[in-house]
């Protein structure tokens, strides 16, 4: 198997999921998809020297750092306790076994804030399980890990299907002036500065979004939500994409957890971490290469790709289909530094996902696109 197709084939395992970790103590974000290598470390939630939490394709979570694999007898991974309620509100008598914490029934706390235990190095955490794969279906599992106490604001929000957009607890009140939500059958908005979404706007009023962490972007990265998903918010699930409100001078690394389709009630869900202000220089004098989310996406038969390279580069575009087989080849030549764009025709391709390589130099990024006739 070739690198790019062993890469199209990882990425087209774990999408679904939520794949990306923080790289903060306090709030995690960790992945097992089904089947993955559980001995690999990237399917570890190593939390400490002695806690590595895994599972094998048909047990339930085990600490591969203490043991080979589940222990009925334990019902725990090897110096875990476990409690159906958040940390805050548990007590000692609440901790116990994962497997008699949720009852024998993973799938009844998805969703819910359990708290874990690590008595070894007396360490607690709130623990939100997104996803636990039942019987033989390969062993996969998610959640957000969030340490308690926790020093930096990492705040887990959700507006779940048809809930009351008015109300507060629906709203994610990030400053006194931006108010993020969304109506039944629209993108997001602000409600602290607008009735509902304005598609003139494309984005909630004062805030403006890029396709990358805040620590990758520069000045050129940022534009309106709907420019930054391309047109499908369900492509960034997973992903880390910067927020920034300008009026504020604030930043924030989110990570979309889910993003109901239209008509389906409107409801969303992120993890939002504030990141300090970036240094101005930066900033205003962009020196890494960026390309942005292809718009439209989903398209027909036309779509165009914005970029820009702090230097002189050779650059292409690559597509492939879900095989990893090349099937169109674009070829920019040689372009200098600056802001462009690459027009991408698909008249000759069926309707389908496709990923698309960018390079431009030593520069690489590979991006989901989705073509309907």
């Amino acid at each position: 198997m070739t690198s790019t197709k062993k890469y199209l084939y990882l990425t087209l395992c774990v999408f679904t999921m939520v794949n990306t970790n923080f790289l903060k103590a306090d709030c995690v974000v960790f992945t097992k998809p089904d089947s993955a290598d559980w001995t690999m470390e990237e399917y570890q939630d190593r939390i400490t020297d002695n806690v590595w939490i895994t599972r094998k394709h048909n047990q339930s979570l085990f600490n591969i750092a203490q043991e080979e694999g589940y222990s009925g007898s334990n019902g725990s991974p090897i110096g875990t306790l476990w409690a159906d309620t958040t940390t805050a509100h548990a007590d000692s008598a609440s901790y116990t076994s994962f497997n008699s914490m949720h009852g024998g029934s993973t799938q009844s706390i998805l969703g819910d804030t359990v708290s874990l235990y690590l008595p070894d190095e007396n360490l607690y955490f709130d623990v939100i399980f997104t996803s636990f794969s039942s019987g033989n279906s390969g062993g996969g599992f998610s959640y957000i890990r969030l340490s308690v106490p926790s020093d930096i604001s990492c705040i887990v929000f959700t507006k779940p299907d048809s809930a009351d957009w008015t109300m507060e607890e629906y709203q994610d009140r990030i400053t006194d002036n931006v108010w993020i939500t969304r109506k039944h059958n629209q993108s997001l908005f602000n409600i602290a500065q607008e009735e509902g979404y304005s598609g003139s706007n494309g984005s909630p009023v004062g805030t403006l979004w890029a396709n990358t962490n805040t620590t990758n972007a520069d000045s050129a990265s940022y534009a309106s939500f709907v420019s930054m998903h391309g047109g499908s918010p369900q492509l960034i699930i997973g992903d880390t994409v910067s927020l920034y409100l300008p009026d504020e001078n604030l930043y924030f690394d989110v990570t979309f957890i889910s993003y109901s389709g239209s008509n389906n009630g409107g409801g969303f869900s992120y993890i939002r971490t504030p990141v300090s202000s970036l240094n101005l220089e930066h900033q205003l004098n962009p020196n890494r290469f960026t390309i942005t989310n292809n718009y439209p996406n989903p398209f027909n038969p036309v779509t165009t790709f914005s970029y820009q390279l702090p230097e002189s580069a050779t650059v292409s575009l690559r597509v492939y289909d879900l095989k990893g087989t090349l099937v169109l080849n674009i070829n920019e030549g040689f372009k200098p530094s600056g802001r462009h764009q690459i027009v991408l025709t698909a008249s000759k391709l069926s309707s389908g996902t496709y990923f698309c390589v960018f390079t431009a130099g030593g520069f690489e990024k590979t991006q989901k696109i989705m073509l309907l006739k």
